[in-house]
């Protein structure tokens, strides 16, 4: 297995999300990627935060709920 990266997980969250039809802009907002409009960037001035909660929610809900992997291996310690 490839060396693992927090850009994995990002890419996990915003591809899940995606999957869920979560808003792109509520997903970047979430990752705080900076937003491209000018209206966006020098106007809007709210949070998102319950936006934000929701999309954080969903998110959880359906890794709660993910059906367990019958390939997945328990990691086991190494003999001395």
């Amino acid at each position: 297995m490839p060396a693992f990266t927090t850009r994995d997980l990002q890419r996990t969250f915003k591809t899940l999300c995606g999957q869920l039809s979560l808003s792109k802009e509520i997903r970047d907002r979430v990752q705080s990627h900076k937003v491209q409009d000018t209206s966006s960037q020098n106007y809007d001035r709210f949070d998102y935060a319950d936006q934000k909660r929701q999309c954080l929610e969903a998110w959880c809900a359906a890794l709660t709920q993910a059906p367990a992997q019958s390939n997945v291996q328990p990691i086991r310690a190494k003999r001395a």
